[in-house]
């Protein structure tokens, strides 16, 4: 007997947005015909809202108890920052904190880095994750890409966000949504 095929679909924009887009139960995506294969038509089961990733707050922290505040200096005058200790060692952590529920969203960072030093680029002890709430709290993000080797350069991450992100405070921060790297 036939079974529907179920799948999970990533929408990506085009372009940055400025405002949130839905994307509507029912919406219809398919695969490409070929020569060999019929394509195969997937809807959606369910609505999704895709908001803007507006990046609020950036942080680090060796420990986990006292966080430095990097955005605002970054962004206001161009100064660089170190994500991690200079000789880093597990538990240094980057937080970035997000305006917007970014739950089920798939973002992409680009980072711009001086050349790092540290473990096998090809194997390094870098973890992303985000957070859940008080009950699941910090969660693996999948990667689907990584070119800067652990921020060992400069590069693009791609992460996808699971589905029950939920806001926080960190230090005196507050963002509805929170992505970390932490070592």
């Amino acid at each position: 007997a036939r079974q529907a095929a179920v799948a999970e679909l990533t929408f990506m924009l085009s372009a940055p947005q400025q405002s949130p887009i839905r994307i509507p139960q029912g919406t219809e995506v398919a695969t490409v015909r070929t020569p060999d294969w019929e394509s195969v038509t997937f809807t959606s089961t369910e609505t999704l809202e895709l908001e803007p990733p507006n990046l609020t707050t950036m942080l680090t922290t060796a420990d986990g108890q006292r966080f430095t505040e990097r955005r605002d200096r970054l962004i206001g005058e161009g100064l660089a920052f170190d994500a991690f200790e200079h000789a880093p060692s597990p538990g240094n952590t980057w937080l970035l904190g997000f305006a917007g529920n970014l739950s089920r969203h798939f973002i992409r960072l680009r980072l711009q880095a001086d050349q790092g030093t540290g473990p096998n680029p090809e194997d390094t002890p870098l973890i992303w994750e985000a957070w859940l709430g008080e009950d699941l709290g910090w969660q693996t993000a999948e990667v689907e890409t990584d070119t800067t080797k652990g921020l060992l350069r400069s590069g693009v991450v791609e992460l996808h966000i699971p589905r029950t992100a939920a806001g926080a405070s960190w230090g005196d921060r507050r963002a509805r949504t929170w992505i970390r790297a932490r070592i």
